[in-house]
């Protein structure tokens, strides 16, 4: 919660597979001194809590509108579930960042925690994989240890808490689909190919 009086660092985080181009993100202002920090990569999604050590600077600052509002210690409305989006295909093996944010609409309170829950079984969501977590972002295998297949389908929400106010999930939970195993290309017209496997070893495929 801002507190009125400390400097305000703001975190723009774009959170999709794979590299945008660095410099067509996001609007921004120049500035005369260095106020961005700059850091991108494909594999790990930064906590703006306790961000890495950023690659860039960047003399500017994101064109962003803030309503900061009076902080509401009610029951919490349900989460808002970002990505994936549902029904959401070839998603990594090596795992991603699922994203919410809070509905704080209607004077709802503002989270102290959430749960994270996945199952491959809707029906028994409440009942499998779960993990806490105060922020809005879970990479259930990097920070999980869940282990993922390929072509899985898992099903997965989350819930969000007050101390002392109660929580709620949001329903109905969201689903995706691993991505599929490597696909080997092999030319029709022949029946035998010798795959290279490694820098001296070979293994042959017979069609």
């Amino acid at each position: 919660m801002y507190d009125a009086s400390g400097n305000l660092v703001i975190a723009v985080d774009e959170n999709y597979p794979a590299n945008d181009p660095l410099y067509g993100l996001f609007h921004c202002s120049a500035a005369s001194g260095a106020r961005g920090l700059l850091y991108t990569n494909n594999s790990v999604n930064p906590d703006p809590a306790a961000p890495p050590a950023a690659w860039g600077m960047r003399y500017a600052f994101a064109n962003l509108r803030l309503a900061v509002t009076p902080w509401s210690s009610g029951p919490p409305n349900p989460p808002m579930l970002d990505y994936p989006p549902n029904a959401a295909s070839g998603l990594p093996l090596g795992g991603f960042g699922l994203q919410w944010h809070p509905d704080l609409s209607g004077g709802a309170g503002v989270p102290d925690y959430y749960m994270v829950y996945m199952s491959q079984d809707e029906a028994t969501i409440y009942e499998d994989q779960a993990w806490p977590s105060v922020t809005n972002h879970f990479n259930p295998v990097a920070e999980g240890g869940l282990a993922l297949d390929y072509l899985d389908q898992w099903f997965w929400t989350v819930k969000a808490g007050v101390i002392g106010e109660g929580n709620a999930a949001a329903e109905p939970p969201r689903s995706f689909t691993v991505t599929g195993p490597p696909q080997i290309s092999v030319d029709p017209v022949s029946i035998i190919h010798t795959l290279e496997m490694g820098e001296t070893a070979t293994r042959q495929l017979t069609i």
